[in-house]
């Protein structure tokens, strides 16, 4: 069965269409979801909120586009994943060995946490959308192309702003020795 056809079955109540899509989709989902929170929960919750994608597909199939199932259910599992985290106040950990500091940036007598909560913290304090492109590029590993498409803006824009918080990192983990 293809994606239109089981979306329809869906649409019109039947589960065949949604076990279909699970047997397809299931690990993809979960995969996903544990790329996310698999760091901070128990399997059983990463399994938890995979089963959250497909009811909300369930809920919500009239909402998927033609040919673009695999990237709604993405997206579903991304924001579900981060709900779930925000929900037990667990805060995502941001790495700062994307940015090149000069050398002279005093940063080598800094301990790995210090400079990774200076990091987060400088991540975290982007105006959006810029935060959160920052973190779909570099902590979800998302490339350009699907940012673009799910934000609903330019490929252009998203590598400008990456480049632009790129760069305000960097000068803030610069300065935060001196601060």
């Amino acid at each position: 069965m293809d994606d239109e056809t089981a979306i329809s079955l869906i649409m019109h109540g039947k589960e065949s269409g949604l076990e279909d899509i699970i047997d397809r989709y299931g690990a993809y989902v979960g995969t996903v979801v544990h790329n996310i929170i698999g760091q901070f929960l128990s399997p059983v919750d990463v399994e938890e909120v995979a089963s959250d994608v497909f009811f909300a597909l369930w809920q919500n199939s009239g909402r998927v586009r033609p040919g673009k199932l695999k990237p709604y259910l993405a997206a579903i599992a991304r924001n579900a994943a981060k709900n779930k985290l925000r929900r037990l106040k667990i805060e995502l950990s941001i790495e700062g060995d994307n940015i090149t500091l000069p050398a002279d940036s005093d940063l080598s007598g800094a301990g790995e946490d210090e400079v990774a909560a200076a990091a987060r913290r400088a991540v975290f304090d982007m105006e959006e959308p810029d935060r959160e492109i920052f973190l779909r590029y570099y902590y979800y590993m998302q490339k350009i192309p699907i940012i673009a498409e799910e934000m609903q803006i330019n490929e252009s824009t998203v590598k400008a702003r990456l480049r632009r918080g790129r760069e305000k990192l960097k000068a803030e983990l610069s300065n935060w020795r001196t601060q």
